[in-house]
């Protein structure tokens, strides 16, 4: 019995050392008006938030990972926060007030590769910010429409955009292909906002430890449900219109068919709008439609989206957002998303931005 009982605290003990092994302290040299904090992180697929109240200008947290993850700290009733990479071990983090505004955080490998991407993400972000502006500006006034030299500028902006992206992307798999951060960027970057040839390029890029990781198995599932809608597949789906009439993709047989998965809430589909408009007025006399499949849940604003950005052809919404089947049944992470049937029903082409999709279709509508 007394055996049994050492081995059972031995168990106890080392599972206590294990969950404990991950320890974040937070400083904050002036207490918080609110001083409850918040830790929160992904745990077995669900978010998961940790609660502490800062004493003596301390608070921490034994958040209970199995490895490297992306956590997030708040203050309560705040909306400052601080995103950062935790590794085994512990990881202090010290403030200069009351915020996470200028914080340091002194981690592992893991936090120093997640801070490289950082500042490369976030000089993206205040560049793509700056060029919304200008580009929603220039639609407004009717620039774009009217001068084609400033959308032309504009595409040029954003294409310069992608390629800074794609290089940030590259310089972390450069760096550390087999670190659950470089599997975190590829998964934020081009699962959440799906771009399949970049996900397959980078994933098969990555080391064992990151395809382990929890990002690197949700790229796995995203490489898989992609399958269902990879070229050559032949899917379909029923959608109602505004009217509530259900409508089949099968409906459409004999003509090549885009199907454009977007939602007026969606300023990079609101900004692909033009150009699926450009290629339905080229193309439809020779067989091409589009179908407008939206998030929205609101019936309003989607309506008046399409009404303003003179989208004629076949709209449907089921109005429940992101709880909708469709997003289950081609799994749908980010809009827009869209992809290009044959007339008959095979998927030829997809993720078709830009002049991407006037070019495929000028080489199968003859």
């Amino acid at each position: 019995m007394k055996k049994i009982i050492t081995l059972t605290t031995i168990f106890i003990s080392l599972t206590t050392f294990a969950h404990a092994a991950f320890i974040v302290k937070v400083k904050f040299p002036v207490k918080p008006s609110n001083d409850t904090i918040y830790c929160s992180y992904d745990l077995d697929g669900k978010r998961h938030v940790d609660s502490a109240v800062v004493k003596e200008g301390l608070v921490t947290f034994t958040p209970k990972i199995k490895g490297p993850e992306l956590l997030a700290l708040n203050v309560k009733g705040s909306y400052d926060y601080k995103l950062f990479f935790i590794d085994e071990g512990t990881t202090t983090i010290t403030t200069t007030g009351v915020t996470f505004k200028n914080a340091t955080v002194n981690a592992g490998k893991s936090q120093a590769l997640y801070s490289v991407w950082e500042e490369n993400w976030s000089a993206i972000v205040a560049d793509a910010g700056t060029l919304y502006r200008a580009s929603d500006s220039a639609t407004q006034r009717g620039k774009v429409e009217a001068a084609p030299e400033v959308k032309a500028q504009i595409d040029a902006g954003f294409a310069d955009l992608e390629k800074r992206l794609d290089s940030a992307v590259a310089l972390i798999v450069g760096k550390d292909a087999n670190s659950p951060v470089t599997a975190f960027v590829i998964e934020d970057r081009y699962v959440n906002y799906p771009n399949v040839p970049k996900v397959t390029k980078y994933y098969g890029k990555l080391g064992a430890k990151a395809k382990a990781s929890p990002y690197g198995k949700s790229i796995g599932r995203f490489m898989a449900i992609q399958a269902k809608t990879a070229v050559g597949t032949k899917p379909d789906f029923s959608f109602p219109d505004a009217d509530g009439k259900e409508v089949k993709l099968s409906d459409f047989k004999g003509k090549y068919v885009l199907v454009d998965v977007w939602a007026s809430w969606c300023g990079p589909c609101r900004k692909e709008n033009p150009n699926v408009r450009n290629a339905y007025a080229k193309f439809h006399e020779k067989g091409f439609e589009v179908i407008g499949a939206s998030l929205d849940t609101d019936k309003e604003k989607w309506l008046k989206a399409v009404e303003a950005d003179g989208l004629t052809w076949t709209q449907l919404s089921d109005l429940k957002g992101w709880k909708s089947p469709l997003v289950d049944k081609f799994g749908i992470k980010g809009v827009p998303f869209n992809f290009l049937v044959d007339p008959q029903g095979k998927v030829i082409a997809k993720d078709l931005r830009g002049d991407a999709l006037i070019a495929t279709l000028e080489k199968v509508i003859k």
